[in-house]
């Protein structure tokens, strides 16, 4: 008799993701304000490099114990992206916007149902 035990041992990793905005109302820059943010709940630093949502690649970054960041487009060309509405609209993403961020092209949701898949490539 041959007996065969699969051990499935997942990867903890303490990023969760904390809120979400994924259908603004147009005067909060309708589809192209559409946003993610993470939150690490470990004790360590963990490098974004690889990780993705819903496919979708982001601008890597290393979140901090305790760190929150926001995963949006920074810039679509039409005036309408997080840092125009939630930053200082400098374009940038700095202390004086009082959130950390990286930038996600083509960021979107399906606005009537989705699901969220965070992906650190392993």
């Amino acid at each position: 008799m041959l007996l065969v035990v699969l051990l499935v041992v997942p990867l903890v990793v303490g990023i969760e993701i904390n809120e979400v905005m994924y259908n603004p109302s147009s005067n909060l820059g309708g589809n192209y304000n559409e946003w993610v943010e993470l939150y690490n709940n470990d004790n360590v630093t963990i490098n974004l490099t690889g990780w993705t949502i819903n496919n979708k690649t982001f601008n890597p970054i290393n979140i901090f114990p305790g760190e929150y960041i926001i995963i949006a487009e920074k810039l679509n060309g039409t005036g309408n992206s997080f840092e125009s509405y939630w930053g200082n609209n400098d374009t940038l993403w700095d202390i004086l916007d009082e959130f950390n961020a990286t930038d996600s092209k083509l960021f979107s949701f399906d606005n009537n149902e989705d699901t969220i898949n965070l992906r650190n490539g392993s």
